[in-house]
């Protein structure tokens, strides 16, 4: 979730931020988002909140401490932190929206419109978990990140010819396992197909935007609109 380095790249580590971020105030965070997650003061302080925590953290500062003009750098993932705040923290957004509003107001509306995009994807997936896998496991933060990213992908049309071209056989499994009865049940398998392979079954992220993709299509064809079953 985290890097720091020293400023002549000598040490550096990659390192899990949890701890930051399970203590932080509203205050800490947006003073990390005004900083753009990296390269200040606000940043130092993740790698220092894990220190004792971490050797190799521990080490890298150790370093730059030790060298005649060197400091270090700490940069934080922003996809991953808001990730974690929204599933561990869920109070803790309206705090940093707030504080924004007072501190950064240029920086509220993306930071609301990245919360508010993951909290639907996280929505989504837990659906998916306890409906169609009957499983009451917690869904799984790393996993849901990049099924986030590669809706991304899909919003702006960013999937490549190959990873379209190799995922219409998998639509057609999957549309033949849950060819709907209705068309009120299949308006709701678009976002249900998206992620079963991520939340349910564990398959190639690339075919879930790709069966994402098909769905719609088929969804909004002139078929489904009378109300017939579609085929895959």
């Amino acid at each position: 979730m985290a890097e720091v380095h020293s400023d002549d790249f000598r040490a550096k580590n990659s390192f899990d931020a949890t701890p930051f971020f399970a203590k932080a105030t509203a205050k800490e965070v947006s003073d990390l988002i005004k900083c753009d997650w990296r390269g200040d003061y606000a940043a130092d302080a993740v790698a220092h909140a894990v220190e004792q925590l971490n050797p190799e953290v521990a080490r890298v500062l150790q370093y730059a401490a030790l060298t005649d003009d060197c400091g270090f750098e700490v940069s934080v993932e922003p996809r991953h932190a808001i990730a974690w705040i929204v599933t561990n923290r869920p109070d803790l957004p309206m705090g940093i929206e707030d504080q924004l509003r007072k501190d950064a107001p240029d920086k509220l509306e993306e930071v609301q419109s990245e919360f508010r995009s993951f909290r639907r994807i996280w929505i989504e997936m837990t659906y998916v978990v306890e409906e169609l896998t009957s499983d009451i496991r917690p869904v799984d933060v790393e996993q849901s990140v990049m099924a986030w990213d590669m809706m991304g992908k899909l919003e702006r049309q960013e999937l490549s010819s190959d990873q379209r071209d190799r995922y219409q056989s998998k639509v057609g499994e999957i549309m033949e396992e849950c060819r709907p009865g209705s068309s009120e049940k299949f308006s709701h398998l678009a976002g249900q197909i998206a992620f079963l392979a991520v939340a349910g079954t564990h398959q190639n992220l690339e075919d879930v935007a790709e069966a994402y993709d098909e769905v719609l299509s088929v969804e909004l064809s002139p078929e489904n609109d009378s109300g017939a079953t579609p085929s895959p």
